[in-house]
């Protein structure tokens, strides 16, 4: 989980901050990017609400994980050069997978790591899930010197997508369960 979170951070979220800017500035501009990240807010918002009162499914890695792969579509659409209101009903999108995920994942690391390490596994997941972030955001600049913005953003959410999609693919990923008990509101 902890590589693959690498991958998409580097890649989708490292590139979207950076190009993000750069190509609404000939697009959308400032007030359509702004409303495209308030967009994601709104989404994620929403399924918070939501999940609050939902059960987490038995198995729900790869649910949540190929979900995860739709967040990607922002970066894609934005080096698509689309409309506004494309961008931001991807965003939403993107807002509500986030969420969902890290409900999941939340839920699957309280249930199934002992309390006494959930701060240590907690760390390390972080740490090592967003040490790629600041590499993605320097790479982009120098990518897209060299190939482009459009091309930079298409490989920044094939790369993002294809890591979620491994991820799901991963057979222990696949078989962590979450008992019945278990439920939105005990991830919070």
């Amino acid at each position: 989980m902890t590589l693959a979170f690498a991958v998409f951070n580097a890649t989708t979220m490292g590139f979207w901050q950076v190009l993000g800017p750069v190509i609404t500035s000939d697009t959308v501009g400032p007030r359509g990017w702004g409303l495209a990240l308030s967009a994601r807010g709104a989404g994620a918002l929403l399924a918070s609400l939501i999940l609050v009162k939902l059960p987490i499914m038995r198995r729900p890695m790869t649910p949540a994980l190929l979900c995860m792969a739709l967040a990607t579509l922002p970066l894609l659409l934005l080096g698509a050069g689309v409309q506004l209101a494309w961008l931001m009903a991807a965003t939403f999108v993107a807002g509500i997978v986030a969420e969902f995920f890290t409900v999941v994942w939340v839920t699957v690391t309280s249930t199934h790591i002992p309390e006494r390490l959930l701060s240590r596994v907690g760390s390390h997941d972080e740490f090592w899930s967003f040490l790629s972030l600041p590499v993605g955001q320097v790479s982009a600049s120098a990518l897209t010197a060299v190939a482009g913005t459009t091309t930079v953003a298409f490989a920044g959410g094939g790369l993002g997508a294809a890591a979620m999609l491994l991820a799901a693919l991963v057979p222990s990923l696949r078989r962590i369960e979450i008992s019945n008990g278990a439920t939105a509101d005990s991830a919070h």
